[in-house]
């Protein structure tokens, strides 16, 4: 391996320096193709940028600055002028197409200069305030001037993290990357990653949030990448987090935006546990947007409907969100604090955070740092389905008997007690993220970054089971009880060489990350022996170490080609270190005319997920765990195509097709044991079965689909959609597996279908949007079924080992959520907002029948910003 990648690293570096391309070229500061417009007004005369500019500019705008930041926003950009010359800098994003993608280099230029060339066609010019204040003010037009609206940039010139080793340009990309805009969450207050993700990002579901859960549960990316427990990588402003589970809830305040790339073309970058796909939480930066409050309050209330809950019960929510600083020094914090009441009895729940992030820059460098802290508090409660299943199960036969029998009476209450029906458990999770990210651009060509943060986190009171086989959320919970810490270093350098037609980037990438867990319900994979449950807390240590190689090559402008490899090498997960070469490929081809923008896309890639020496997921506090030291990696590799097509700002469409397949997928399949459990159960007990649970590698998976993506925006209306078509089947099955699957069935709890659309309309001091989402027609277990088949005594324990489970197989037709919000702005920078949540009412039926959710959510809220 270590040959190989020295041989692909000699031959990517005699591509990407070729003797005609070593030169000093500097690259245009507006590296974008944008379409025509009228002629801006005449602004002061600018010089080249190789030399000092002496205008009638006044100060501050006369002062020469020299600054370089490589492609960047132009956000970014704008902030690294206004450091670089030590000026205070605003204006209004309305104005301003912020997430157009510039190239700064900037040499002995003038401030004023350097802004107008910056700012483009925008209509704004810089002007000077008072002091050191200098405003991009609307350009004055004359009377046959044209009305000018700016829009937000195209999405292909939209800069983003995830995808790329150094961050760059959507339209570079070979690979789909969905971005879910920050301002659109904070619009409609929404606080967990379900609601945040579904309907927004195509091919990605998650299962709807409950305020009683402590992690998140993935239906579907792009299908099954894991038996039940899929999951993206997550980073957390560049950190990665220890478990990407217990991400689930984020307030939108605190939230810029939310990148996905789906399938396995991000492991090249990525590594280990990328097989899925790599999500990214880009946390609120400080804005330097004219008007912008430096501290808004947020409170909202209302009523939440319950089947469970006579009257239903109340929730609120309290969002603190403040910023502070200069244009060189500057930090944004937001706080928040969340209650749910008893939706089922007994079972509320409490969820605080607190997150903030700070940014220093100077002239050719720009010091990040984030810190975030998230607590949960929430009550696992008696579950009324299952109360009630089990009193159907166990009755006395003969209703019409005045006496119950009190043999019988016994029974009901020990299955209860004993499948943790009868009691309230509470569990508490804590969450700490926080790291230091430096960019440093010494010249044109180079860009170096480096990442230090620390991700830890620990759960408590995570309950047993409540069904005779574990679930995909039980096993997640049972392995994730306890702690774990992931430390992680990443450090970067990315050199580009361009001429007149060409441009090459070629970057290296060293990462090392250190991950302690601490799992209170670990099984070693040695011995073999049988161990129960509860054994006790067992420290493990893991260690990931990679090194990247990836070029990218573009070609007028037009062509784009990437290439790029990763050998990792992983210790702790198995007995022997595992060194794997994960490579990616990938080209796309952009066509630009006067309206329209078309882009062909097209990447391979490939995954893996190293097996765990600790598994959770004993199901029955009874139920034992036979440990298999023979488990294999889980992997995925696959290709995926894709059309942009973008009709000027106004209307954009995406399809993109997959073909993947994942191997290995490991599942917790129900074995019968030889020999009873100890100790021996009472005569007549319901739950005396001879079952244990063993992790076993499944075989292989064929996931393809396609998926597709809208937006159209006219006036003040804006309409999006979203459509997944998603076939995840049983290819092959491994020698030695004793579970139910069989060659050719669809996997488990994956959605075939899954749809979002949403309409959003502005004008004036209003402002309302509408959004429904809709999962559909998924196989997954009868669990109400199952509970009472488990508790009725006389039933055979084989009855619930190999294929006679799938006797309780059936099938979900599909849920239905409907959001809306509505919202008036007031005098004095306030705002009320009426926001309804689930409002048909669905409180069950996904992803099973037993998991309940709060019904209909009624609620008011006012938002209050205040300037200095």
């Amino acid at each position: 391996s270590a040959k190989m990648l020295a041989r692909v690293a000699t031959v990517l570096l005699l591509v990407a320096a070729p003797a005609s391309a070593m030169t000093t070229d500097r690259c245009d500061p507006i590296a974008t193709r944008a379409a025509p417009t009228p002629a801006p007004t005449p602004a002061p005369t600018v010089a080249p940028a190789s030399t000092a500019t002496i205008t009638s500019w006044p100060q501050p705008l006369d002062r020469v600055i020299s600054v370089r930041g490589g492609v960047l926003s132009l956000r970014d950009a704008l902030d690294r002028v206004a450091a670089a010359a030590r000026v205070r800098l605003s204006y209004s994003d309305a104005l301003l197409p912020l997430d157009r993608r510039v190239c700064l280099d900037v040499e002995r230029l003038a401030l004023g200069d350097a802004l107008t060339k910056l700012i483009g066609s925008a209509p704004v010019v810089p002007r000077a305030a008072s002091g050191e204040l200098v405003v991009l003010a609307r350009r004055e037009r004359t009377v046959a001037a044209e009305p000018q609206m700016v829009t937000r940039a195209s999405p292909l010139e939209r800069v983003i993290v995830t995808g790329t080793a150094t961050g760059g340009a959507q339209r570079n990309l070979t690979v789909s990357v969905g971005v879910v805009d920050g301002a659109s969450l904070e619009a409609q207050s929404l606080r967990s990653l379900s609601s945040s993700l579904n309907g927004a990002v195509a091919g990605v579901w998650m299962w709807q949030q409950s305020p009683a859960a402590v992690l998140a549960r993935y239906g579907s990316i792009r299908g099954a990448s894991s038996f039940g427990v899929s999951y993206p990588k997550v980073y957390i402003d560049g950190v990665e987090v220890a478990n990407p589970l217990v991400v689930a809830h984020a307030p939108g305040e605190s939230i810029e935006r939310l990148e996905v790339l789906r399938g396995p073309q991000g492991a090249a970058l990525y590594g280990t546990d990328a097989i899925s796909g790599v999500m990214h939480l880009i946390t609120r930066q400080p804005t330097r947007v004219r008007d912008a409050p430096n501290l808004q309050v947020r409170a909202q209330a209302g009523h939440i409907a319950s089947s469970f809950a006579d009257g239903g019960t109340f929730g609120q929510d309290i969002v603190l969100s403040a910023q502070g600083g200069d244009i060189s020094r500057a930090a944004a914090g937001t706080f928040s604090f969340s209650r749910v009441g008893s939706f089922v009895p007994d079972g509320d729940s409490r969820h605080l955070s607190a997150s903030g992030r700070g940014r220093v820059i100077a002239r050719n460098a720009v010091v990040d740092a984030t810190a975030r802290l998230a607590l949960s508090e929430v009550a696992s409660s008696s579950n009324p389905l299952l109360l009630t299943a089990i009193g159907d199960a166990i009755v006395f036969p003969d209703s019409a008997r005045p006496i119950v029998d009190q043999r019988q009476r016994r029974m009901r209450d020990s299955a209860a007690s004993r499948l943790q029906l009868d009691r309230t458990s509470r569990q508490s999770l804590r969450q700490f993220t926080g790291g230091v990210t430096g960019t440093l651009h010494p010249s044109a060509r180079w860009t170096h970054r480096g990442t230090v943060g620390v991700d830890a986190y620990a759960l408590d009171g995570a309950p047993a089971s409540v069904t005779p086989f574990p679930t995909s959320s039980d096993s997640a919970l049972r392995a994730a009880e306890g702690s774990a810490m992931r430390v992680s270093a990443r450090a970067s350098s990315a050199a580009t060489w361009s001429d007149s037609a060409w441009q090459r980037t070629l970057t290296f990438a060293a990462e090392h990350a250190v991950l302690r867990e601490a799992t209170s319900n670990a099984v070693l994979a040695r011995p073999r022996e049988l161990v129960l449950p509860d054994a006790q807390s067992t420290d493990v240590w893991r260690q990931t170490t990679g090194g990247v190689v990836q070029l990218n090559v573009a070609l007028q402008n037009a062509l784009y080609l990437t290439a790029g490899t990763r050998a990792e090498r992983s210790a702790g997960f198995t007995s022997q270190p595992i060194v794997t070469v994960l490579p990616m490929l990938g080209a796309a081809y952009v066509v630009d005319r006067d309206h329209a923008t078309i882009k062909f896309r097209g990447a391979f890639g490939k995954g893996i997920r190293p097996p765990r020496t600790t598994v959770g997921g004993a199901s029955l506090s009874r139920a034992r765990l036979i440990p298999n030291d023979q488990l294999d990696p889980e992997s995925q590799s696959g290709v995926e195509f894709g059309i942009d097509l973008f009709l000027g700002r106004r209307a954009t469409l995406h399809i993109t097709r997959f073909d993947q397949t994942a191997s290995g997928l490991v599942q917790p399949v129900t074995v019968a044991q030889a020999r009873p459990p100890s100790p021996t159960p009472r005569p007549g007990d319901p739950l005396a079965r001879n079952l244990a649970f063993q992790m076993q590698n499944v075989g292989a998976i064929d996931n393809s689909g396609w998926e597709l993506e809208s937006a159209v925006r006219t006036g003040p209306l804006s309409l999006r959609g979203s459509l997944a078509l998603v076939d995840s089947r049983v290819r092959d099955i491994r020698r030695g597996y004793t579970g139910e699957l069989r060659i050719g069935d669809r996997m488990l709890d994956v959605p075939a279908r899954t749809f979002g659309v949403s309409a959003e309309w502005r004008h004036g001091a209003w402002h309302a949007a509408l959004n429904a989402t809709r999962a559909s027609d998924w196989i997954g277990y009868d669990r109400i079924a199952a509970s009472q088949a488990f508790v009725t005594p006389g039933q055979p324990a084989a009855q619930f080992v190999g294929a006679s489970l799938r006797e309780f197989w059936i099938t979900y037709p599909g849920v239905t959520r409907i959001g809306a919000v509505i919202s008036r702005e007031l005098p004095f920078g306030a705002s009320l907002q009426f926001s309804g949540d689930n409002l048909l009412n669905r409180q069950v039926g996904e992803p099973d029948n037993i998991t309940i959710l709060p019904g209909r959510t009624v609620s008011v809220g006012l938002r209050v910003g205040f300037q200095r």
